[in-house]
């Protein structure tokens, strides 16, 4: 299963947060006020087994945890960046959607971005993965 949708689904389950009302991936919509999205970038590259003639057997993307709450509550965005910073930064060896995640790990702690275009806060929080293939 694709990172997003196995950390959309992994989130969903372990918090209040529930995939496509107040959780996305790739997008942060007008609406709510109060969501959560999740965004793909570039990782490390993956690691090959028995050199770089064999198939890569490890993936290593990054990812991005953005929360936003209405405007003058930004106390609320930092709260929920710190709970899905501790739930993800703690996945060791674990099975996501059928797929062995070996770590994910913050890069940094929870930090504020500046507002969106309605002066909405926002904090967020970047991760790397160590993912297993095939």
């Amino acid at each position: 299963m694709p990172l997003l949708d196995a950390l959309l689904t992994y989130i969903d389950a372990q918090t209040a947060l529930t995939a496509g009302s107040d959780l996305f991936a790739s997008e942060m919509p007008g609406v709510p006020d109060a969501c959560v999205a999740v965004y793909e970038y570039p990782g490390e590259r993956p690691e090959h087994a028995f050199g770089a003639n064999s198939a890569p057997h490890q993936e290593k993307p990054r990812f991005q945890v953005v929360c936003r709450n209405a405007a003058g509550e930004y106390d609320l965005a930092r709260s929920q960046a710190e709970t899905i910073f501790q739930l993800l930064d703690k996945v060791t060896s674990t099975t996501l959607s059928g797929t062995v995640y070996h770590r994910i790990a913050a890069l940094q702690s929870p930090f504020a971005m500046a507002p969106d275009e309605n002066g909405r806060p926002r904090v967020a929080c970047n991760f790397a993965t160590r993912k297993a293939l095939g």
